[in-house]
């Protein structure tokens, strides 16, 4: 075997092997076992205890070094060391800050990738609270998929905690630098920011009507009533007054007008845009008046009976009485005397009854007419053989006029 410094020299590393005789076995045979197992037996190496004290001639800076070994832990308690650096492949290079009571620290921006710990703007107070030091800005921002809560937080056992106060104890100032009145509030100004506003509630507000105004004040209530043809109706959920107009029923005259008689009736409709009307344009019309009095009436007579008459006009005062005088002869009598002589004109036909005798001779019946006094009018059928028979009127037409 050759001499050992004839062989080259390397940088040991943990996984590199070495040979060793193992004294457990008989013959003592020769092993291998890599340098980090042999590191391990050494003590503070993981087998063979702890480092219970480190010493340093310099009594404000102590330097460990280690950049291959398995350094884990490294505990300072002297109170006068100020500061310390930790140097190792897996390990950042820090250097301790003030080391304010109750400041929470914050790292710098690594120097030859050495960053300090630096007294931040935060810190802790007595009530386990978080002071934020005068004249530091703060500011949320939300990420995405991430919210923002002031007041509400829930533990790791996911039951919430009681309400936590949100309070400024110094001025809160809007986007324009304000602080606001006594009893001010913020609202949004979109884009703009938010500013302080002079109340929190609704002073009052103004209802204006076509006649009359009126100022609502806090606590007053308002009642929205429907007038003619006009109904109201409030629901909830969500809040909503409806105003209906209601359905209009209009009337009809059914009572007949008659000659002479003036009566108004629509000339025209105004609308506007919406389809409402504005204006109804009305005119008056008179029925015009007849020159003569008339008596219109559909005649019906059957065996010894008076004639029965279906009236359709009649402008003649007083009442009208028809009865039977003899065969084939029937009077109309008026209560008054209008049938002034030489006034009056009759037109009469015996209807669907005048065609042929009852006796199928094929004769014709004859009717005619005659006013001899002023109250009575008498009419006669008969055939053409001039002899008087009954039962000739058959919805026969008669139409009385009397001339002025």
């Amino acid at each position: 075997m050759p001499i050992i410094n004839s062989y080259p020299t390397i940088t040991p590393k943990g996984e590199d092997l070495l040979l060793l005789s193992d004294i457990s076995e008989d013959g003592n045979p020769t092993k291998t076992a890599s340098v980090n197992s042999i590191l391990a037996l050494a003590p503070g190496g993981g087998g063979g205890g702890s480092i219970s004290t480190i010493q340093s001639q310099d009594t404000t800076y102590l330097s460990v070094t280690n950049p291959s070994g398995p350094v884990t832990t490294l505990a300072v308690n002297a109170v006068n060391i100020a500061s310390f650096v930790v140097s190792s492949k897996n390990l950042p290079q820090v250097s301790t800050g003030s080391g304010t009571e109750g400041s929470i620290p914050v790292f710098t921006t690594p120097v030859s990738g050495i960053s300090q710990l630096k007294d931040s703007v935060i810190s802790q107070d007595s009530g386990n609270g978080v002071l934020i030091n005068s004249g530091a800005d703060i500011k949320i921002y939300q990420g995405v998929n991430s919210s923002v809560t002031l007041g509400n937080s829930s533990n790791a056992g996911g039951a919430v905690e009681a309400n936590i106060p949100f309070q400024f104890k110094d001025t809160l100032l809007d986007t324009s630098g304000s602080s606001g009145a006594n009893g001010s509030f913020l609202v949004s100004l979109g884009s703009s920011g938010i500013a302080w506003t002079a109340s929190s509630a609704m002073q009052n507000w103004v209802i204006n009507g076509d006649t009359g105004s009126d100022t609502i004040v806090s606590a007053e209530t308002v009642a929205f009533t429907g007038g003619a043809k006009i109904t109201t109706e409030l629901t909830t959920v969500p809040t909503i007054l409806k105003i209906s107009h209601t359905g209009a029923s209009p009337t009809s005259a059914t009572t007949a007008a008659t000659t002479g008689t003036i009566f108004s009736f629509i000339d025209s409709i105004t609308c506007d845009t919406t389809g409402h009307v504005t204006q109804i344009n009305t005119r008056q019309q008179t029925i015009p008046q007849e020159p003569y009095l008339v008596y219109s009436a559909l005649l019906t007579q059957t065996g010894t009976n008076a004639p029965v008459a279906n009236v359709l006009q009649n402008t003649i005062p007083g009442t009208l009485t028809w009865s039977r005088n003899s065969v084939g002869t029937y009077i109309l009598t008026s209560n008054g005397t209008p049938f002034t002589a030489n006034k009056v004109q009759v037109f009469l036909n015996g209807g669907s009854g005048n065609t042929a005798s009852s006796g199928g001779s094929g004769l014709l019946y004859a009717n005619r007419w005659e006013s001899t006094t002023t109250d009575t009018i008498a009419i006669s059928t008969s055939t053409t053989g001039a002899a008087p028979q009954d039962g000739n009127l058959t919805n026969a037409s008669i139409e009385i006029r009397i001339y002025s």
